[in-house]
């Protein structure tokens, strides 16, 4: 029996080539096993991979293998075959330097001199932009033959061919004269342009491009012609003179004007063709040449390096011995631990006619440059590595044209750790007498194949520089003082691979420069971060100074060094307090001037043993003046921001940071001031009122209130302010020693709706003698908005009111958000916002937010003629008072970032905040209490706009707004087009659709006039003509109008979120789509009056079977509140009173 088919196994997964930068490569690699590209590192002359054990390998190349697109800022690879255009143009596939060359371009000249007599027209163009030389050709061009890299233009003048050879970093162009001309004075003329640069002919003959600094960009070496006559051995055209050329400027051009040696040109020793080159090559921090005895021309544009001897001979027999030169960008490699260098040179021609191997050599040396000639070579300075390795010869089948490797890692290393940017490399045959050790190789301009370093190395993590001790961490002249005998001592690492790293700490007596105690080893961090030990007790003294020093390790390898010795005292000893504090403004036993006006304290330091003095007003915040240990007396200037009684604290400090206990000083500001409360304070019903003033001035006391500083100053009821429980009769009550009773202000008996109110203390006693506190700000909050907070289920509790907020966001699309929130304790506040449509129903209170600003403001709201509210979308309000001349609004304490402006008669009001938010609040017609918000955006960030368009509606006969559109700003089109017609191409729009009529029933849920049905998303697809609108959101409601189901229409099947509710419109239930549901149970807890209907008790959900994930198991998990928690006597849990 034939056993059940296998399932084919899933196809492997390849592993990772690339990552994003080196510390993602060394992980990917470490977990493929395999080396991986960082393409963080790439460049045009090098690639660097992480290999597996962490290492990294750089191959660097001496011409650009790569370059970075213009157009669409990808890497392409340099490929030098040429290919012909749509319009009859040429250039290569993909070259670093934008190479072009001409097409067809009218007909071929009959004669040379009919040639030169013609318009010239761009034989090839090398750079782009603002940079470019455009070589020209006098008369018409064939149609080019084209080869590989090779473009010939044949019998571009009768007997000649004119050909095109792209190089990696420039070009070649040719004349190969096909025969002997028949005429004296073969010359030709090449107009050059230079966009952007300066052709200026040199000495030498050839011609440098500099750019507007000055800087050599390309350059053109001097022609030579050379015939067909090539030596077997060396491969070398053998017979090769130079050419007369002259630069001639016209205007913006330069005639190279071109004249063969027409000696040569008439020897009847010279083989036909004979190929006349001048070649031009872009110029880079990478650079190679080589030079060669007996020539006097620069060779760097050259396809091809030469080392050796030939055995050819100059015209005077010395031999043409070669050698040639590579500099490197060894940036990628500064400062590595080099593990591994291997060059490799492309053999295409050896002299070694015997097939044997035959050896050359790799130097250090100076970099060369076009300059560089036999007469002029570079330093020689050290041979570094000697290879047999040779390739290049045709007739030898083991040795084939190849790479040609030897082993550089000792010049390497030199090079890296000299950090050097770029360096210097020279290559020689070991004899240069033997001409089998003659070698030609691929030089940088080479289209393919050209000189190769490949590096492998690590990094050595680096010395520290940021060695530092403490607490406090304070240095004196770089060294430090510490006030504890287990001072922390750290330093920051970097590691240039990215590892993590610890430091070794080691400490020494600074007296008698002996190490104490054990070197300690601080946890890995990753790099850059700061390595920290903590001197273990028992090693350090107090009083003595000691040093540390550290050194690094990344796991595998350690810095061979230390850093710098850093010292550090222990001092543990507290100062002592400063011994007095007097001031003549202030004095202890009066009171005098007043809020807002400064006076000077005079303060004696102690001794010794301080550097500087911390002072304090009533203990709010330390501020610092410096003694430097002298004992002198220091003068401090302190303004004291409210009236009344104060206490000045002062304390010395000593270099460690040791606090002396702090010296008091009490003193007495204006007529009188406030005890109780602060200034700001908050509070849901409750306000203790205790105020004080000079006790042989006053003798008693009264209060007043007023909600905003335009308002008139009213006497608080007696009847709202008890004392020892007990309402007041009447007004004033007594000073006792220049202090009430403490009374307590039934604050919301008072102020009604709600908000931030001044009130202030009015003292009389004998002789008619009267004053008053300056105002004091008191936000009356009954809700609680302030208090505390918790989470309890899916919702969130005030912990002092019992109100239970539960939220909800439908939409979240294109930086717009719609939110709602549903309160226990106001269950119908939706129904009471003033001025706006409850568009979810009474219950909850919609609200929409600007994502890009996260602001989620609903409504401004008046509340008095002179005050307001800002009210956000669950409801929290921040209150706003008119100043005294009524232009501006005075936000409640701790608001003080938001600034707003516009009046109840103008129109809009503007909300800003110093992130730079500015909210917009828009009148409704037919009302004048409520602003809803029209417009949010950031100040000064373009497209940052979200506009709410509102329309009217009339609910039981009133007016009210509801929004219609949200529209989120764009770069396409403006808010107004938008507005108009959503479905304008670029619009994003939220769109609210509203019943027309009512469909539930009191047995099936469905639609409820004028509350939403659908919102509707208004966007433009990726190539779309037009926006678009989906739905994005549903709702569902009972015939109470009650909001019972919301989804997202675009999932199929729908995903509800289903409620339920009490008589009094309370959430009781809500089921989140596919999970169990949540139950809230609610009631009234305790006689205090925050207390009432709507606090939330429990939450209870049912529990599933274990193992299950969707069968409950009868039971329930349950959330219990508990108001009231006494905090002291046997029924407190933990006793939290004062001790």
């Amino acid at each position: 029996m034939s056993a059940p088919p296998q399932a084919p196994a899933a196809p492997k997964k390849p592993a990772a080539t690339q990552a994003a930068d080196i510390a993602s490569a060394r992980v990917t690699a470490r977990l493929s096993g395999k080396r991986v590209e960082a393409l963080s590192e790439r460049t045009e002359t090098s690639t660097t991979w992480a290999n597996k054990n962490g290492s990294l390998t750089t191959e660097l190349t001496a011409g650009p293998i790569r370059f970075e697109d213009e157009t669409t800022g990808e890497w392409r690879d340099v490929d030098l075959d040429l290919v012909s255009g749509s319009d009859g143009s040429v250039e290569p596939k993909a070259h670093p330097r934008g190479l072009r060359i001409a097409g067809k371009t009218g007909d071929p000249a009959v004669s040379m001199k009919a040639a030169q007599a013609s318009k010239a027209t761009d034989l090839v163009t090398l750079g782009d932009g603002d940079q470019k030389i455009t070589l020209q050709w006098k008369g018409g061009l064939p149609a080019p033959k084209l080869d590989g890299t090779r473009a010939e233009y044949v019998n571009a003048v009768p007997g000649a061919d004119v050909v095109v050879e792209a190089t990696r970093t420039g070009f070649e162009q040719y004349v190969e004269i096909k025969q002997k001309p028949t005429t004296d004075g073969f010359t030709y003329t090449l107009p050059l342009k230079a966009k952007g640069l300066k052709a200026k002919q040199q000495a030498d003959g050839s011609v440098r491009f500099t750019d507007k600094k000055n800087r050599t960009q390309a350059v053109m070496p001097a022609p030579v012609m050379w015939d067909a006559t090539v030596d077997p051995v060396s491969g070398e055209h053998t017979r090769r003179v130079p050419v007369a050329m002259k630069a001639v400027t016209k205007g913006s051009t330069v005639d190279l004007v071109v004249t063969p040696d027409a000696k040569f040109l008439a020897d009847p020793k010279t083989k036909y063709p004979v190929t006349v080159d001048p070649s031009t090559s872009a110029l880079s921090n990478v650079f190679d040449t080589y030079v060669q005895q007996g020539e006097t021309v620069d060779w760097s544009t050259d396809t091809e390096l030469d080392l050796g001897n030939p055995g050819t001979t100059n015209g005077d027999g010395t031999p043409r011995t070669a050698r040639s030169f590579i500099t490197w960008n060894t940036a990628p490699i500064s400062d590595a631990l080099v593990s591994d260098a291997k060059l490799s040179l492309w053999n295409f021609h050896s002299g070694n006619t015997t097939c044997t191997a035959q050896p050359w050599e790799v130097w250090s040396a100076g970099k060369a440059s076009t300059a560089s000639r036999w007469t002029a070579q570079p330093a020689w300075t050290a041979k570094k590595a000697t290879s047999t390795e040779t390739k290049g010869n045709p007739a030898c089948t083991s040795a084939p044209d190849g790479w040609i490797n030897a082993d550089v890692t000792a010049l390497v290393q030199e090079w890296a750790s000299a950090k050097n940017s770029t360096s210097g490399m020279g290559l020689r045959a070991t004899s240069e007498t033997v001409t089998a050790q003659w070698k030609r190789v691929n030089s940088a301009n080479a289209a393919a194949n050209p000189p190769k370093l490949v590096v492998t190395y690590n990094y050595r993590p680096r010395t520290g520089t940021k060695q530092e001790a403490g607490p406090p961490y304070f240095s004196y002249s770089g060294a430090y003082t510490v006030n504890t005998v287990t001072p922390t001592l750290r330093d920051t690492f970097v590691d240039a691979n990215g590892d993590k790293v610890n430091g070794t700490f080691q400490i020494f007596d600074n007296a008698t420069n002996t190490q104490v105690g054990d070197v300690i080893v601080s946890p890995y961090v990753p790099s850059g971060q700061v390595a920290s030990v903590t001197v273990p007790s028992g090693v350090l003294s107090n009083g003595k100074t000691y040093k540390f020093r550290t050194s690094p390790y990344d796991g595998s390898l350690y810095n061979v060094g230390w850093s710098a010795w850093k010292t550090f005292t222990v001092d543990t000893s507290y100062p002592s307090a400063p011994t007095k504090i007097t001031s003549t403004d202030y004095p202890s036993d009066k009171w005098v001037k007043g809020a807002g006006q400064a006076g000077a304290f005079t303060v004696t330091p102690p001794a010794a043993d301080h550097n500087w003095l911390e002072w304090s007003l009533d203990g709010v915040t330390w501020s610092k003046v410096a003694t430097g240990g002298a004992s002198a007396d220091k003068s401090i200037s302190v303004t004291p921001p409210k009236n009344g009684t104060h206490t000045l604290q002062v304390r010395s400090v000593d270099k460690a940071d040791n606090k002396s206990e702090p010296a008091e000083y009490t003193f007495h500001a204006g007529p009188g001031g406030f005890v109780q409360p602060a200034d700001g304070e908050r509070t849901a019903r409750r306000v203790p009122l205790v105020a004080e003033a000079e006790a042989g001035k006053y003798d008693k006391v009264s209060f007043s209130w007023r909600r905003s500083e335009a308002d008139a100053w009213t006497t608080i009821p007696a009847a709202h302010v008890t004392a020892g429980g007990t309402p007041l009769t009447a007004w004033p009550v007594p000073l006792t020693n220049g202090k009430n009773a403490a009374l307590v202000w039934n604050a919301t008996d008072t102020v009604d709706p709600d908000g931030s109110v001044q009130i202030k203390a009015d003292f009389a006693g004998p002789s008619a003698a009267s004053g008053e506190t300056p105002p004091l700000a008191v936000v009356v909050d009954r809700n609680a908005d302030g208090a505390a907070a918790a989470e309890a289920g899916p919702g969130s509790l005030n912990l002092l009111t019992g109100d239970y907020t539960l939220s909800g966001t439908d939409v979240s699309v294109l930086d717009m958000t719609v939110t709602r929130s549903v309160s226990s304790r106001s269950p119908n506040a939706g129904a009471k916002q003033d001025g706006q449509a409850p568009i979810f129903g009474k219950e909850w209170v919609a609200g929409t937010v600007a994502q890009a600003l996260q602001s989620d403001y609903s409504e401004l709201r008046k509340t008095s003629a002179t005050s307001l509210d800002v009210v956000t979308a669950d409801g929290e309000t921040f209150s706003f008072t008119a100043n005294a001349a009524k232009t501006g609004w005075v936000p409640e304490p701790g608001s003080e970032e938001l600034t707003l402006k516009g009046a109840f008669t103008s129109g809009d009001f503007t909300l800003s905040n110093t992130d730079g938010s500015v909210t917009t609040f828009s009148p409704v017609a037919g009302s004048s209490t409520a602003w809803p918000v029209s417009r949010s955006l950031i100040d000064g960030q373009a497209n940052s706009t979200t506009e709410v368009v509102s329309e009217t509606v009339t609910v039981d006969g009133k007016v009210l707004a509801r929004p219609k559109r949200v529209i989120a700003a764009t770069s396409a089109v403006t808010l107004g087009t938008c507005e108009a017609t959503p479905a304008t191409r670029g619009c994003r729009v939220l769109e609210f659709t509203y019943a027309a009529s009512t469909t539930a029933t009191g047995s099936s849920l469905g639609d409820f006039k004028d509350q939403v049905s659908e919102i509707r998303v208004w966007a433009t697809s990726p190539g779309a003509a037009a926006s678009t609108a989906t739905a994005v959101a549903s709702y569902n409601y009972d015939d109470a109008g009650r909001l019972r189901e919301t989804w997202d229409p675009r999932i199929s099947p729908a995903l509800k979120m289903s409620y339920t509710y009490d008589s009094a419109g309370r959430v009781t239930q809500m089921k989140p789509p596919a999970q169990l549901p949540w139950s809230f149970t609610y009631g009234k807890v305790g006689s205090d009056p925050l207390s009432g209907e709507g606090m939330l008790l429990n939450v209870t959900r049912p529990t599933l079977k274990a193992g299950s994930a969707g069968e409950t198991d009868g039971n329930t998990a349950q959330t219990s509140i508990v108001y009231g928690v006494p905090m002291t006597g046997t029924k407190a849990p933990h006793l939290l009173g004062a001790s």
